[in-house]
């Protein structure tokens, strides 16, 4: 149904996974810091499987989320992120960590926008190839179903 079982999608997967070996290999068992090896592995993967293609390495909007992960990954369970959920009418006034995390959710958000957007141009053009394809479909039978 989103192309999994179909060699286009499991080959893409295949090529992500590959590269991330690639990268532990040229290490030739030197020490090196896997997580934004890994970070960048599992990110072309969720985004193969939910936008149906992967970012190249130099795309500025991968850059973006990657560096959303790395702020996460690193800030995510700060006492600012607790005071934020707690006050989040007072913590817009204050510097911190949290400022980054807050600025890169709404980063992702807008890709994620941005993206819906194009896949909701073309999608009855074709059959859904990923989660985002699916999700629109089932928006649209749940906007069709309450017009009646």
């Amino acid at each position: 149904m989103l192309g999994l079982g179909k060699t286009g999608t499991e080959s893409k997967l295949e090529q992500v996974a590959h590269r991330l070996v690639e990268t532990f290999a040229r290490a030739k068992g030197q020490p090196i810091d896997p997580l934004p090896s890994i970070n960048n592995s599992v990110s072309n993967m969720i985004r193969l499987l939910s936008f149906g293609c992967r970012f190249p390495l130099e795309d500025t909007k991968f850059q973006m989320i990657l560096e959303y992960v790395s702020n996460y990954n690193k800030y995510g369970g700060s006492t600012f992120l607790l005071f934020g959920e707690l006050f989040p009418w007072l913590m817009k006034y204050l510097p911190g960590p949290h400022q980054k995390i807050q600025a890169s959710i709404h980063t992702a958000v807008s890709i994620v926008k941005e993206e819906s957007e194009k896949h909701s141009q073309d999608l009855a053009l074709r059959q859904p190839k990923d989660f985002l394809d699916l999700y629109l479909l089932q928006i649209e039978k749940v906007r069709i179903f309450w017009e009646f």
